[in-house]
């Protein structure tokens, strides 16, 4: 019960950070601080996705296209950060998957979470 509530006072917290930092904001260093935060969470919850090669592979692409977002600012690249991050939390969470996996289970309507 404690890990739940450890996860449900960090999903508000990364909504209120996201609040604070591109309320009225264009994206740019603050997706950085954003990023951040959103992979260092990533890592305290499912810290065996650090020894993952498809998860390093994923971030490394992320990191690309975040340094994308802060250089170029184009629609393209903020929906690449989107993409690339969202695969890379649902990769981490479902690391004995693919990424394929990973990418269906992003457009599926009710992701499970695992216990």
């Amino acid at each position: 019960m404690k890990a739940e509530r450890l996860k449900l006072i960090i999903v508000i917290l990364r909504a209120a950070l996201f609040n604070i930092i591109f309320w009225n904001e264009k994206p740019g260093m603050n997706t950085v601080l954003f990023d951040i935060f959103i992979c260092g969470t990533v890592f305290y919850l499912y810290p065996y996705s650090t020894r993952d090669n498809t998860a390093r592979w994923l971030l490394a692409g992320h990191l690309v296209i975040v340094s994308m977002v802060v250089v170029n600012n184009t629609t393209v690249s903020e929906i690449g950060y989107g993409v690339t991050l969202l695969l890379f939390i649902l990769f981490s969470q479902y690391i004995h998957r693919s990424a394929w996996f990973a990418g269906g289970l992003a457009l599926s309507v009710n992701p499970r979470i695992p216990h």
